[in-house]
């Protein structure tokens, strides 16, 4: 149980050896290194490191576009890092919010991969869930990055949960796609989760603005 919540943890964790090399990283840590130089995630983490024991310090750390909230680093017999992902959207307002239908959203993303070519998208929507209030475009762009020639898409009131935006309480919606782009994406304005082959989106289900 204790591997698979490194494994699938969404802070990346890197352990290299003495010599710079990397002999462990999590999911999150192979997309993360995919784009980076290894070797200045090295030096950071040598730089930064304490003498001994661990060493965890919050504050904004930059590696080509993506941004964590801090860090902590352990010396042992290996050197290990692992970052912090901001997990809180900063960007919920109810103002620039156009009402939609989130099930013709997707079927306009999903038409746009149709006319280009052999896709075999298949697609599941929760009857349930009305028309609402949301940042449309940013919808629309995490799809068209996350969508495949095979992706499975499902929609579904979230139950149980619920954000605080200026003071009100609103549930969650999730947009789930099974066989995703793997990408490194993130959003400030929605939660985004991996897990397994899948990947969630969770959305403020907001029916009204002043």
């Amino acid at each position: 149980m204790f591997n698979k919540l490194i494994e699938y943890d969404i802070n990346p964790l890197i352990i290299f050896n003495e010599k710079g090399e990397v002999v462990y990283c999590n999911q999150e840590a192979e997309i993360f290194l995919s784009s980076q130089n290894i070797k200045e995630i090295f030096d950071f983490a040598i730089t930064n490191a304490p003498k001994t024991g661990i060493k965890t310090k919050f504050e904004k750390i930059k590696f080509n576009n993506i941004e964590f909230n801090g860090y902590s680093i352990l010396i042992d017999e290996k050197l290990a890092i692992r970052f912090f992902i901001d997990t809180t959207p900063t960007n919920y307002s109810l103002s620039n919010l156009e009402k939609i239908d989130i099930a013709m959203l997707i079927d306009f993303v999903c038409d746009i991969f149709t006319l280009k070519g052999n896709f075999n998208i298949k697609k599941y929507y929760d009857p349930t869930i009305p028309e609402f209030y949301s940042d449309k475009n940013e919808i629309i762009r995490l799809l068209k990055n996350l969508i495949t020639a095979n992706s499975y898409v499902t929609t579904k009131v979230i139950i149980g949960e619920s954000i605080i935006i200026d003071n009100k309480k609103y549930p969650l919606i999730e947009i789930t796609i099974e066989n995703f782009n793997d990408i490194n994406i993130n959003s400030t304005t929605y939660e985004i989760k991996k897990q397994d082959n899948k990947i969630s989106i969770k959305i403020p289900l907001i029916q009204g603005v002043e």
